[in-house]
């Protein structure tokens, strides 16, 4: 059996996010007015963290999140996702708190990011 492909990952996510996914929603503000705000909706996966699988740099309440990369470049946000914009999820609006932007790739091709995020 052959190694996985980029392409074959990347389609295995999507199929996969098209049967269990849901949307949500990442946003940016630039600059100091509020109303000029980026935003961005994507398909994704989200898991609450247990308060017993904590680690270190997960709170407690956190929601990890694995954002559809390829929803995000169709949307134009603008890469890569930081620290300081912030993600909806079923209308609640929660504060990122953490990006990895390395897990979900399979070499050179992003096919998720993984946003730790709490509120």
């Amino acid at each position: 059996m052959g190694e996985l492909t980029a392409a074959q990952a990347t389609a295995d996510w999507e199929a996969a996010l098209d049967r269990v996914g849901e949307t949500i929603e990442i946003g940016r503000q630039s600059g100091t007015d509020s109303s000029n705000v980026v935003r961005v909706q994507c398909r994704a996966r989200v898991k609450s963290d247990r308060p017993h699988v904590l680690a270190e740099d997960i709170q407690q309440g956190e929601v990890i999140i694995r954002a559809f990369y390829p929803d995000l470049v169709a949307g134009s946000f603008p890469l890569p996702v930081r620290s300081t914009d912030h993600v909806v999820i079923r209308g609640e609006r929660k504060r990122i708190n953490s990006v990895d932007n390395n897990t979900g790739r399979i070499g050179t091709t992003q096919i998720f990011v993984k946003i730790g995020a709490v509120g």
